[in-house]
């Protein structure tokens, strides 16, 4: 595995040899946010009850992402139709294209779209944070 120059997101994947998303995109900026999800509540005397989620190995730590894409005009329309959705994954280090990329394969929730940034005065490129949540059944190490 190694840093490529894009990212793979799209609700279906593609066929042999990559085995990964259809869509790819190239990131201007990237942000992880690792999440535990927790509860603190108080008994009848006071006393503070925390709790998180955990496995055999501890709390679960999710990663969710933010990401500012650059985009096409058709790469915008095809995003949007993927919000709020469930889709495939695979971040900047992963196989070589050409290669089997199941093993980085994730899956997330396209929770958001921000504001498209014009680019261009005939509205062909924009600049378009998105957002990323983890709904994977395990956590990512």
């Amino acid at each position: 595995m190694a840093v490529q120059n894009h990212i793979h997101l799209s609700s279906t994947l593609g066929g042999a040899p990559e085995n990964s998303p259809d869509e790819t995109y190239t990131v201007h900026v990237r942000q992880e946010k690792f999440v535990v999800y927790t509860s603190v509540m108080r008994s009848i005397n006071g006393t503070t009850r925390v709790g998180a989620l955990e496995d055999a190995n501890g709390p679960m730590v999710y990663t969710d992402f933010s990401m500012v894409l650059s985009l096409t005009a058709a790469e915008l329309a095809t995003l949007k139709a993927e919000l709020g959705r469930e889709v495939y994954f695979v971040d900047h280090d992963h196989a070589a294209d050409g290669t089997n990329h199941t093993s980085d394969v994730v899956t997330m929730l396209l929770q958001e779209i921000g504001e498209p940034e014009n680019l261009d005065p005939m509205l062909n490129y924009f600049t378009a944070k998105i957002v990323l949540v983890d709904t994977n059944t395990e956590p990512q190490t």
